[in-house]
């Protein structure tokens, strides 16, 4: 894998299609013997039947490749393809999702180092980064379709990478002490303005969906990052109320 960083990515720019296509030719193969011809993924190990590694470590290796490299056309062509792929020869929801997961986290590891390497100060240009993040979620997720395509692994992924910023932030600015969060609010006032319109958007965001998942994203990014009690001091302020589910108020009150 490292000879393949190194001498087929290493100008930043993806390569050939015929290269790619090769590449992609050693993450799925045709089984022969059966009936049909089936596509299956192809086992990362040195036994050649029976592996007992079934973590697909060079299909995702690959999409990250592809995705570092430049974040156009053709990277999404051949992703596009990849997905096509894959229906071939993912014969569970399980295996769908767990693919899909892949797809969707390199997608969202990518954002995140450019979103860091796009401004001087890491820390706005994350939460300014994460707000256009979430604006296009707005704008792109539940738009009608006839399956799980490229569009929409792109606008989960800008979603998840926003909600955990928000996450990050109300942290920052609401999860401790009264005094502990004046006191970050006023050392950080660009910060604090630009999260002020994360959290304004994150709520954007969770109305606009038909189901209450980003609350519970951003809940669990919440207590399992920051612990329960950062939770319950973020929700004692008005503007983040929105956070709790609506069972979740019920059961508060």
């Amino acid at each position: 894998m490292d000879l393949v960083s190194r001498y087929c990515f290493s100008e930043g720019e993806p390569p050939e299609p015929e290269l790619v296509a090769k590449l992609m030719g050693y993450v799925t193969r045709l089984k022969k013997g059966t009936e049909k011809d089936v596509k299956k993924t192809k086992r990362f190990t040195p036994f050649e039947e029976d592996c007992i590694d079934p973590n697909p470590v060079v299909r995702s290796f690959l999409l990250k490749l592809l995705l570092r490299s430049s974040v156009n056309e053709a990277v999404f062509k051949h992703l596009e393809d990849h997905l096509a792929q894959a229906k071939t020869f993912l014969k569970t929801p399980q295996e769908n999702i767990e693919f899909l997961a892949i797809c969707i986290q390199c997608i969202e590891d990518f954002h995140h180092n450019q979103v860091l390497q796009s401004g001087t100060e890491p820390h706005l240009a994350l939460v300014k980064g994460a707000v256009k993040s979430l604006d296009l979620a707005v704008n792109e997720y539940g738009q009608p379709t006839s399956g799980i395509d490229v569009a929409q692994m792109v606008a989960v992924a800008h979603a998840r990478f926003g909600l955990v910023v928000t996450a990050e932030e109300i942290r920052v600015f609401y999860g401790g002490s009264h005094q502990q969060n004046e006191k970050q609010q006023q050392s950080q006032p660009e910060v604090f303005r630009e999260s002020k319109k994360l959290f304004a958007m994150a709520k954007t965001f969770s109305e606009s969906t038909e189901n209450e998942w980003p609350n519970i994203f951003l809940l669990k990014q919440l207590c399992r990052r920051y612990g329960t009690m950062c939770l319950k001091s973020a929700v004692e302020h008005l503007d983040l109320e929105w956070i709790m589910p609506s069972d979740g108020h019920s059961q508060n009150t």
